[in-house]
C-alpha cells in the first residue's frame, strides 16, 4: 500500500459564493481551484482525491460531467459539498451524490471544518477501498494457491508434475519465463526443464555443480530468495554472478528475475524456481529488447511470498511423487517376483501372465475405441488400466499351491504309471514265451510225440497271436494316453483290454489295467481326471485369497475380483462359482478371452500341440455359439486382430 495519497484537490465553481473565503483556505493545507480554471480532462485524469463545492440547483442538468463523475466515483476518491440557502428543498435525485451541505449565512470556521473532515472521510475512503482490495487480492491469492496445492499433489505423473510447478509459478508472479532445477547427490544441479511465453521452448537437460557462484547454486546452497532488479547491473559485493552466453545465443534479455528454493518438510533444499522478467501485464510478449526495457518490471515482496509458497507445495509434492514412483517400482517388482514364483512352478506356461496382460489390456483399449452402441461409453481410466494389468499378471498365482506333478502333468498317466503299464505288458509277453517253452518241453518229454511239429507250431501260432494282440492293446494304450484340446470318446476298447487278464509272480489273477488306469485313460479332454481337475482348478480360490490379503489402494481394490472369475463362463458353467453374465465383470470377460486364447495357441503346454491361430479363433467363436464368452468382445478381438498382438506361437 502507498505510505502517502496525494493532499486532496479543491474545486469550486462561482455560484459556489466562496470567494471571501478563499485567502482563508489557501493559507491552510487546501489551494481551492476553480473549476473553470481547469480542463475538465486534465480534473478526471488526476490521480489525488477531490472535493467539490457547488452552489447551482438543479445539478444534474447543469454539471453533467460532474455528476457523472459523482456517480462512478462516489464510494472512492470524489466528495461533493453543496452551498444552498435555508430555504432550500432537498432533491431525492441529488442527495445521495452529496456528501453533506453548507447553509447560508456560513463563517470560515464552519468552511475550513468542513472541508477537513471532507478531505479526511474521502482519505479514509480511499483506505477503505486499497485495504479491501489488498484483502480481495490476497483472498484470491490464498485461493489460487490452495487449487494449485490441490492440483499438484493430484498429480502423479514426474514430468508433467514439474512443468505444472514452473507454469503456475510464473503464472501467479507474472513472470515471463522460468527454469526449474532439482538437486542431486547433494552437489549438482539438474536443469529439469524451461519454459517461456515469449519465445520459442527447446531445451536438453544437463547438470552443473553446485556453486554459490551462479545464482540458482546460491539460491540452493543457502537457502535464501534472491530477487535482482536487473542481472545485468549486480552489486558490485555480489557473491554471483550472471552468465549473459545464453542471451548473446538467444536474442532474449533477462532483466528481472526472481529465484526460491524448493523445500521439502524437513526444511531440506531439493531444488530452486528461477522466474524470469515480471511482466507489467501478464498478456504481453517480449518481442525485443526495447519492450523488455519498457515492459519488464522488478518482482516484489508479494510475489516472493507467493513464489516462496508455491515452491514449498511442490517440494513436498515432488517428494511425494518420488516416493509413490519408488513404492510403483517396489510393488512392480513384488508382480514380476510374483510371477516369476508361478512360472517357476510351472515352467512350460512361462510368459502367460504377461501375454494375457498385453491382450487384455489391448483388447480394452479396443472397446474404448469401438463404435458399437454396447461400448459406446466405456472408458478405462489409467488406474483402471494399471488394475486390469495387474490382475491379469497375478490371476494364476494360486497355482503356487497346486502340486507339480499335478500342474506338469503332461499325459493321462503320469510317466511312472506308463512305465508300470509298459513293464506289465513286458511281463505278460514274457510269461507267454515262458508257458510256450514249458508246453513244447513237455510234448518233447512225452513218450508219444507223434506230430510234435504240428503241435509246436500250433502252440507258436498262439503266443504269437496272444503276443501280437498285447502290442496292439499297448499301442492303443499309448494313443490313448494323449490328450486332445476337445472332448473325444472311443474309448471303448479299454474296457475290453480291461477283461484281458494275466497271473503274478504268485499265481493271482489281475487284470493287465487297473481300474484307476483306465479311468485316467478314457480322460476325453486334458490330461487330468476330475480330482486332479478340482485340484488344479482350485488354483483361483488360492488366487483370490492371496490377492485379497493385500491391502490394495481404492485405485487397484478390484484386482481380486477381476482375478477371481477369470475361468467362470456367462451361461455359468465355468467355475469356482459357475457365475453368470451378470455377474462377471466386463474386465473379467477380456481377461477369459485372451487366457484361453494363449492357452490354446501357446506352443509350451505339455498336454498339447500348439494350435495355429485360425483353429485356436474357432474354437472362441464355438464357446460364443454356446454361450460361454461374450461375442461382442470376441468380435472385437478377432476384427481388431488383438491376437497379433503377442508373438505368434511356430
Amino acid at each position: 500500500m502507498r505510505n502517502r495519497l496525494p493532499a486532496a484537490r479543491l474545486y469550486y465553481t462561482p455560484d459556489a459564493d466562496i470567494d471571501p473565503y478563499l485567502p482563508a483556505l489557501s493559507e491552510s493545507r487546501f489551494e481551492p481551484i476553480s473549476i473553470q480554471s481547469v480542463a475538465w480532462e486534465r480534473i478526471v485524469g488526476d490521480d489525488a482525491p477531490k472535493i467539490f463545492i457547488v452552489g447551482r440547483k438543479n445539478l444534474l442538468e447543469y454539471h453533467q460531467d460532474l455528476a457523472r463523475l459523482l456517480i462512478e466515483r462516489k464510494e472512492r476518491d470524489v466528495l461533493l459539498i453543496r452551498v444552498v440557502n435555508s430555504d432550500w428543498i432537498e432533491d431525492s435525485r441529488e442527495d445521495e451524490l452529496i456528501y453533506d451541505y453548507l447553509i447560508k449565512p456560513f463563517h470560515k470556521e464552519q468552511v475550513l471544518r468542513l472541508i477537513s473532515n471532507a478531505a479526511s472521510h474521502v482519505r479514509l475512503r480511499i483506505q477503505t477501498a486499497y485495504t479491501e482490495s489488498e484483502l480481495n487480492q490476497r483472498r484470491k491469492e490464498l485461493t489460487e494457491l490452495t487449487r494449485i496445492g490441490i492440483a499438484l499433489s493430484a498429480e502423479r505423473d514426474h514430468h508433467r508434475l514439474l512443468n505444472m510447478i514452473l507454469e503456475k509459478s510464473r503464472e501467479i508472479t507474472s513472470a515471463d519465463s522460468g527454469t526449474l532445477y532439482l538437486i542431486e547427490n547433494g552437489d549438482t544441479l539438474r536443469f529439469k526443464l524451461s519454459q517461456s511465453s515469449s519465445m520459442e521452448n527447446s531445451y536438453t537437460e544437463f547438470t552443473m555443480p553446485m556453486s554459490e557462484k551462479s545464482i540458482s547454486g546460491y539460491a540452493a546452497l543457502t537457502g535464501n530468495v534472491v530477487n535482482l532488479e536487473d542481472c545485468y547491473y549486480l552489486a558490485k559485493d555480489s557473491e554471483f554472478g550472471f552468465d549473459r552466453s545464453w542471451d548473446k545465443r538467444s536474442g532474449y534479455r533477462t532483466k528481472s528475475m526472481l529465484v526460491v528454493p524448493m523445500r521439502d518438510h524437513k526444511n531440506s533444499v531439493i531444488g530452486v524456481i528461477q522466474l524470469i522478467n515480471k511482466k507489467s501485464l501478464q498478456s504481453i510478449i517480449l518481442t525485443s529488447t526495447e519492450m523488455t526495457e519498457k515492459r519488464v518490471v522488478p518482482f516484489d515482496k508479494n510475489d516472493e511470498a507467493l513464489a516462496s509458497s508455491l515452491a514449498s507445495q511442490a517440494a513436498v509434492s515432488i517428494e511425494n511423487n518420488l516416493l509413490y514412483e519408488s513404492i510403483q517400482t517396489l510393488f512392480e517388482g513384488f508382480v514380476q517376483a510374483s510371477v516369476t514364483a508361478v512360472e517357476s512352478r510351472d515352467p512350460t506356461t512361462s510368459g502367460h501372465s504377461e501375454r494375457v496382460a498385453i491382450l487384455t489390456t489391448e483388447l480394452a483399449d479396443a472397446v474404448q475405441r469401438s463404435n458399437h452402441a454396447r461400448f459406446k461409453n466405456v472408458r478405462f481410466s489409467s488406474y483402471q488400466m494399471k488394475e486390469l494389468r495387474y490382475a491379469c499378471l497375478l490371476h494364476d498365482f494360486g497355482k503356487v499351491s497346486v502340486r507339480e506333478n499335478v500342474l506338469l502333468k503332461a499325459k493321462k498317466l503320469y510317466p511312472y504309471d506308463l512305465n508300470i503299464v509298459k513293464q506289465r505288458f513286458e511281463f505278460v509277453k514274457l510269461a507267454l514265451r515262458l508257458e510256450f517253452e514249458q508246453k513244447k518241453s513237455m510234448l518233447l518229454q512225452s513218450e508219444n510225440c507223434d506230430k510234435c511239429e504240428e503241435k509246436f507250431a500250433s502252440l507258436q501260432e498262439d503266443t504269437e497271436r496272444q503276443s501280437a494282440q498285447l502290442d496292439e492293446y499297448l499301442d492303443f494304450i499309448i494313443k490313448a494316453n494323449e490328450p486332445t484340446v476337445m472332448e473325444q470318446g472311443g474309448f471303448e476298447k479299454l474296457k475290453e483290454i480291461a477283461q484281458y487278464y494275466y497271473n503274478d509272480f504268485s499265481k493271482k489273477r489281475r487284470p493287465i489295467l487297473t481300474e484307476r488306469e483306465v479311468k485316467s485313460l478314457s480322460i476325453r479332454k486334458g490330461s487330468i481326471d476330475d480330482e486332479e481337475r478340482e485340484e488344479v482348478n482350485s488354483h483361483v480360490i488360492h488366487s483370490q485369497i492371496f490377492l485379497s490379503k493385500i491391502p490394495w489402494t481404492d485405485e487397484l481394490k478390484n484386482i481380486p475380483e477381476i482375478a477371481y472369475g477369470h475361468h467362470e463362463k456367462l451361461n455359468g458353467s465355468g467355475y469356482p462359482n459357475k457365475l453368470t453374465a451378470e455377474r462377471i465383470l466386463l474386465q473379467t470377460r477380456m481377461m477369459t478371452i485372451a487366457d484361453i486364447y494363449d492357452a490354446l495357441s501357446a506352443k509350451d503346454r505339455p498336454y498339447k500341440s500348439s494350435m495355429d491361430t485360425g483353429k485356436a479363433l474357432n474354437i472362441l467363436k464355438l464357446m460364443v455359439k454356446d454361450g460361454e464368452l461374450d461375442a461382442g468382445l470376441v468380435r472385437l478381438f478377432i476384427d481388431e486382430k488383438i491376437y497379433e498382438r503377442t508373438k505368434s506361437p511356430t
